[in-house]
């Protein structure tokens, strides 16, 4: 699936919101202390020193300080020989995830509604409290994972997040994946669900958003939207997009193994 350079279309209300959330969540600005943290944590793989992210918050920067130094060579060697395999690691990813999920939502006082839309499996995350300006907003959410992992509430975790942190209702795609469901099931899912979407409400009031794999479906989803001529969202998220599974960009090897 590769992906051209998209212009991303930000209404000014929404792109307000989902900058606040991702410098909320993601990259506040760090201080000379976790500088100093990262450079005593660095990893050493082979000739390569990796200090935390410069950009990431002290706590993110401890967090990832705090973690064993990867085993490159253990994570390229994950391959699996029959879609039976695939199943079985699949359900115990998506296991702990949900059970993890569940908690969160509980602790942050946010409920999840499971229905259809256009035959797709979505979930209604909807926090405590809404901002009055989000009232007539949503927020399309599309979960990482692989393409593969986290489904069902196993996936809601970030959708959570932002639901309790941005005060805005929150609608995850419960999209189809490998191996029972292969390319492109998944963007099929978002396309079916955009449509319906579009019947009652204005494209302008939705943002549409995800992480890693999430972020590379919102993105190839949007040019699927293009291609058929469909209204574009108010706002997009692509948050660490996995875009490239065709393994040709400089990072795939420049940082093979980090994860």
């Amino acid at each position: 699936m590769k992906t051209k350079r998209t212009k991303t279309l930000m209404h000014t209300g929404l792109s307000s919101l989902i900058a606040a959330v991702v410098v909320t969540l993601l990259i506040p600005i760090i201080g000379a202390q976790g500088q100093a943290l990262a450079e005593e944590k660095a990893w050493t793989l082979q000739e390569r020193t990796l200090p935390a992210p410069a950009a990431a918050s002290e706590v993110l920067r401890a967090s990832i300080a705090s973690k064993p130094q990867p085993n490159v060579a253990e994570a390229q060697g994950v391959t699996f020989q029959t879609d039976e395999e695939w199943v079985k690691y699949i359900a115990a990813r998506n296991e702990p995830a949900a059970a993890a999920g569940e908690a969160l939502a509980e602790r942050l006082k946010v409920t999840i509604k499971e229905e259809k839309i256009a035959g797709v499996t979505v979930y209604r995350v909807t926090p405590a409290n809404i901002d009055p300006a989000n009232k007539n907003r949503l927020f399309v959410h599309t979960h990482g994972g692989a393409y593969c992992v986290n489904a069902g509430r196993a996936g809601l975790t970030e959708a959570i997040l932002v639901a309790h942190r941005a005060k805005i209702p929150v609608l995850s795609i419960d999209y189809r994946m490998p191996p029972e469901y292969p390319f492109p099931a998944a963007i099929d899912d978002v396309v079916a669900v955009w449509k319906s979407l579009l019947k009652k409400r204005d494209a302008k009031s939705m943002a549409l958003g995800g992480t890693s794999a999430g972020g590379g479906l919102i993105l190839a989803s949007t040019h699927k939207f293009k291609e058929l001529g469909l209204p574009l969202p108010g706002a997009l998220f692509a948050g660490t997009p996995w875009a490239d599974l065709t393994k040709t960009g400089d990072s795939y090897f420049t940082n093979e193994g980090v994860n």
